[in-house]
């Protein structure tokens, strides 16, 4: 990273840090953080890890950082280093490894990534420090020019959590790929190579002899740009992305044209947002002051958002580590902040203005899928999603093997059916605009009731699903909508809840009444079978109703 704010700031009482050089934390002005989330009144628990530099000079780990061993010896398998939990460093002599486990993850269609991305480079010598925050689009452009142009990559890290999980700090996984670098290329009073090695603290010699080929490591990850499953993120980016744009593009510039440079990283990275904007605007986060040194950094944001520093700053996981560590902060701080932000989805501070304006069907929502062993981890997400002032609720239901699903049946058969098997519920909370908490629809796999233990499998016990219903203040609740385009999820809901329909149809309307009293139907009759896709369908058709409105 390269900070703006740290290029006006000087020290006469000592030699000013090289801040011109090499990490974007530079541009934040104080150099990249890497903290990770710390436990606060947030719906989901965090713990720590943390990051290191390489062999030679890996840094000395807190008491609480878990660390864990990577092997070494050849081309499939990783070198010992201590390491923090979830992080893995990668040279020349163990990148077959990395490349397999990172492809293996990211290219896996079914899944859904947040991915942040830090870069540590060198600069190109006699480029002087950016002079104050640029006040154009065009000037932030130029500077972007002279930070990447003719400059080294030194090191690209990846941090990446699957957006469908329970988002847990320990699920974070860190990719550090440390670059060829000839540091004696350079002058010996490079103050780029100074803040490498003073404060950045990198063995320039390993990454000399051991460093991990420019062209190879490109090679080996284009992949993986442009793939729409996952969501880049990135702090102050257009150094990042300008660095891989270029090496990906083999040129030793960037292009001249601010607007072919955002065409490229609308490309390459097709979904992304950047925390640098969304500071400055103080998005769901406390908008920096100009009194407060480092407000305005990385570092300064995670200091707003409580989030905790873990391993040596100025390396490139670490750094993409607190950067995806802020982001989820950010998401889980509000139910309807994941809504919100798509406003300034693929948004480059700086280099482009964000929208003023967002058209919003949630089409792109994450479907989470909820079964028995993950139940837990969702829970502490699902159970802060109703809006306190009042909330939607979608829901769809898709029973296996069931003649339920059609809109035409006798109660009898349906009262018969909804007890005996096995279902697929889709639940989506919103508010009042439409906004779905945490962007999630989530669709739990329930066993049918008073199955064996051979039927059971990993779906959800129905009792389990009752009781979260119960304890989200959901039932009985006017304040809380309910909406399905089909009676037959009412008629499912009422026997989970009741574990026995009634005989006569019109107790199970007075039961359907007296759990969701302010209920609607949308029947829009749409052929979709995936409760997930239709309960987005019912919400979008929800809106252009003005009577839910």
């Amino acid at each position: 990273m390269c900070d703006e704010e740290t290029a006006t700031a000087t020290e006469p009482s000592s030699p000013p840090p090289p801040v011109e050089s090499t990490t974007k934390d530079k541009k934040e002005g104080g150099g990249s953080a890497t903290d990770v989330l710390s436990d606060y009144e947030s719906p989901v628990a965090h713990s720590n890890g943390s990051q290191g530099a390489s062999t030679a000079m890996a840094p000395s780990l807190d008491k609480e950082t878990a660390s864990q061993q990577v092997y070494a010896g050849h081309d499939e398998a990783l070198e010992v280093q201590q390491q923090p939990k979830g992080f893995i460093d990668i040279w020349a002599d163990n990148e077959t490894e990395g490349y397999r486990r990172l492809k293996e993850l990211l290219g896996d269609e079914n899944r859904k990534w947040y991915v942040a991305i830090d870069t540590e480079f060198c600069m190109k010598d006699g480029v002087l420090s950016p002079q104050g925050v640029p006040q154009s689009a065009d000037a932030h452009y130029e500077q972007a020019r002279r930070i990447v142009d003719e400059g080294d990559l030194v090191q690209v890290g990846f941090a990446l959590v699957d957006s469908r999980s329970g988002l847990e700090t320990e699920s974070f996984q860190v990719f550090q790929f440390n670059i060829c670098f000839d540091h004696t290329a350079r002058s010996s009073t490079s103050t780029n190579i100074r803040f490498l090695e003073d404060v950045a603290k990198l063995n320039l010699a390993d990454h000399a002899t051991r460093g991990i080929n420019v062209k190879n490591f490109i090679c080996e990850i284009k992949g993986i740009l442009g793939n729409k499953n996952i969501i880049w993120l990135t702090f102050q980016g257009y150094s990042d992305l300008g660095y891989l744009i270029r090496v990906v593009q083999n040129s030793c510039v960037l292009t001249p044209s601010r607007r072919e440079f955002i065409r490229l990283a609308k490309g390459y990275f097709p979904s992304s947002y950047d925390l640098k904007l969304l500071l400055t605007l103080g998005i769901f986060c406390q908008k920096p002051s100009r009194g407060v040194a480092g407000s305005a950094s990385l570092k300064g944001l995670a200091s707003s958002l409580g989030v905790e520093r873990s391993g040596e700053e100025h390396g490139s996981g670490s750094d993409a580590h607190l950067t995806l560590g802020c982001f989820i902060r950010i998401m889980l701080s509000d139910p309807a902040a994941a809504s919100e932000l798509r406003r300034y989805k693929n948004t480059i501070y700086g280099v482009e203005n964000p929208l003023t304006c967002i058209t919003d069907d949630n089409s792109d929502a994450d479907h989470v899928q909820v079964w028995a062993s993950d139940f837990d981890s969702q829970l502490a997400i699902i159970s802060c999603s109703l809006h306190p002032l009042g909330c939607l609720l979608t829901a769809e239901v898709q029973l296996v093997s069931a003649t339920i699903n059609q809109p035409v049946v006798s109660y009898s058969q349906a009262r018969a059916e909804a007890s005996q098997c096995k279902a697929d519920l889709a639940l989506g909370f919103s508010d009042q605009f439409g906004r779905l908490a945490f962007g999630r629809i989530w669709i739990f796999h329930v066993q049918a009731q008073g199955a064996g233990d051979e039927e059971k499998g990993n779906r959800i016990n129905p009792a389990k699903l009752a009781e979260l219903l119960t304890r989200m203040k959901s039932l009985q609740n006017p304040n809380v909508s309910w909406l399905s385009s089909n009676r037959a999820c009412y008629l499912y809901l009422v026997s989970v809840l009741t574990r026995c329909l009634p005989l006569e149809e019109q107790e199970f309307f007075a039961l359907w009444n007296l759990f969701f009293p302010n209920s609607g139907l949308i029947e829009h009759r749409s052929p979709e079978e995936d409760p997930g896709r239709r309960a987005i369908i019912t919400q979008r058709q929800m809106l252009g109703n003005s009577h839910f409105q």
